[in-house]
């Protein structure tokens, strides 16, 4: 009867952790980030993210289909972001991101590997 119970309570924890996660594939013809033209080309963009206690943590990429090779995939975030709760009537929320570009030379950025962290704080009510 235990096995019963405990194999009954892992399905169901599973099923809450993976209704807690979602993932998106996005196709674009160009990819245009803060109004420059990244990947002139069609684009794929992955990501997943998953949530828990007010907590999200995700990635998200930038893939050229028409570039196939090392320098394939342009760009990789990685970010986690917190509810904060009520103030006022207003919903406070933090988070940060972490955008990097393993394009290389012909990324956003000139250097390999280089990247770029955002933090924020966001309010709505």
């Amino acid at each position: 009867m235990k096995k019963v119970i405990a194999t009954t309570m892992a399905a169901f924890l599973v099923a809450q952790v993976a209704s807690a996660v979602s993932t998106t594939v996005d196709f674009a013809s160009a990819y245009v980030f803060r109004g420059v033209t990244a990947n002139p080309g069609f684009v794929v963009q992955p990501g997943v993210e998953g949530e828990a206690a007010g907590l999200t943590v995700g990635v998200w990429a930038n893939i050229d289909i028409d570039n196939v090779g090392a320098d394939q995939v342009s760009e990789i975030d990685l970010y986690i972001g917190k509810d904060l709760g009520s103030i006022a009537g207003w919903d406070i929320s933090a988070g940060l991101c972490e955008y990097t570009y393993p394009g290389g030379e012909d990324s956003l950025v000139a250097e390999e590997n280089d990247g770029e962290t955002e933090v924020s704080l966001s309010a709505s009510g």
